[in-house]
């Protein structure tokens, strides 16, 4: 085993022999004392392993048996130096390569966001970045413990936060509370107005004088719940305190929403014709790398990102960007009656999903439709129920705890 290894080390050759008297050859090697192993029979001759100091001593047993030799392989330390050497720059570029990803390996080069509906994704990454966390950020430097506490602090209506730095990826998981109607402080005194039209359904009051009833009609602004209270009215005077009301007013309510469909329009028809235009994103700046004239009068942009990554947990700072642009025309269309009709209806209805809360009870809903000479005009009757108070604070001026005698009231 100590030969073998002490042969490596010091480099060796295998080689084929052959010619007039192999068997001579051999004998002369013995006598000369050259060391050769791992002898094998070839149908040339034979096949041997030397050391590449005993390789030069050959010559003369060469001559004399008549015989040549083919080297087959160089093994051994020697080789592997040669090798080495000739290969100075790939070894040179290999270590260097390795150092950067290592390098790079510590900070973050994509932070994705998941389960924002209500806050901007923008946002986010915007208030992360004052906090020093950004693409390109250190990742020993990022403290996710108190990151995910400024981050619920400052986006009030996030109800649980987890961030994972893994690889060069960081990943914000997020669920966001419901959204909530402004309040005044509970502290505070308030009455409770109606913030549209309707008529009430119903009233549960809590805290405060109600002004209303099931069936009132009631109009924008009113009061409908007091946050007066009476303490005593005699002869002598009133007393009077305040509270901040609080209770659960629902009305009947009418909403109109409205469409306008023109019979004529213009429709986008594609051509087939695009045109690709190419650039790179090298740690977050852009640079052109192919970026002719766009040759179109009419056309449409999308961007075709493509980061470069080690694995899935390991994106690079170097993003390639891919920008189409397809050709378009122009073509006048014509819609029918009921084609504006199904259009119409549709875009009302998805603005009543976009608009009405999601507590508000849809009763009924009717559609109108009015043709003109170059469009139909869709409107649609809503009677909804829903929550109409609003609360309104009562100022410090309208405060009294005071006694109003009469005669206090006549001097005024």
């Amino acid at each position: 085993m100590l030969s073998i290894l002490w042969n490596y080390l010091r480099g060796y050759v295998i080689i084929e022999v052959s010619g007039f008297s192999v068997e001579r050859f051999l004998n002369l090697t013995s006598k000369k004392g050259i060391l050769i192993w791992d002898l094998k029979e070839t149908k040339r001759g034979a096949e041997m392993k030397i050391s590449v100091k005993n390789l030069k001593k050959l010559k003369s047993c060469l001559k004399k048996s008549q015989c040549h030799i083919k080297i087959k392989n160089r093994l051994g330390g020697p080789f592997i130096i040669n090798k080495i050497k000739k290969r100075q720059l790939y070894i040179f570029g290999t270590a260097i390569f390795i150092i950067l990803l290592y390098t790079l390996s510590s900070f973050i080069w994509l932070i994705e966001i998941h389960g924002n509906s209500q806050i901007k994704t923008k946002d986010i990454l915007n208030y992360c970045e004052t906090k020093g966390f950004s693409v390109g950020s250190y990742k020993n430097s990022i403290d996710v413990a108190i990151l995910k506490k400024d981050l619920k602090k400052h986006f009030p209506n996030i109800s649980w936060i987890s961030i994972e730095l893994k690889g060069t990826k960081a990943t914000i998981q997020l669920r966001e509370t419901l959204p909530q109607e402004k309040t005044i402080d509970i502290s505070e005194p308030c009455n409770i107005i109606a913030k549209n039209n309707g008529i009430i359904e119903s009233i549960i009051t809590k805290k405060g004088t109600p002004l209303i009833k099931k069936g009132d009609v009631v109009s924008k602004g009113d009061i409908l719940v007091s946050g007066e209270l009476l303490i005593k009215d005699d002869e002598t005077g009133k007393i009077k305190n305040y509270t901040h009301s609080m209770a659960e007013i629902k009305a009947r309510l009418i909403h109109k929403i409205t469409a306008t469909i023109p019979f004529r329009y213009l429709k986008k028809v594609y051509s087939g014709n695009e045109q690709n235009s190419y650039s790179i994103n090298l740690f977050e700046k852009n640079f052109s790398l192919y970026n002719p004239p766009i040759k179109y009068e009419n056309y449409d942009s999308y961007n075709s990102l493509n980061q470069l990554t080690i694995t899935d947990d390991y994106p690079l700072p170097v993003i390639l960007i891919k920008n189409i642009h397809k050709e378009f025309k122009y073509e006048e269309q014509n819609r029918t009656v009921d084609e504006a009709k199904k259009l119409g209806e549709n875009l009302i209805n998805k603005k009543i999903i976009q608009d009405f809360d999601f507590n508000t009870d849809i009763k009924d809903k009717t559609f109108d439709y009015k043709k003109t000479e170059k469009s139909l005009i869709v409107t649609a009757t809503i009677s909804v129920i829903e929550n109409i108070g609003e609360e309104q604070k009562i100022s410090s001026t309208e405060r009294s705890t005071s006694i109003d005698t009469p005669e206090n009231t006549n001097s005024q």
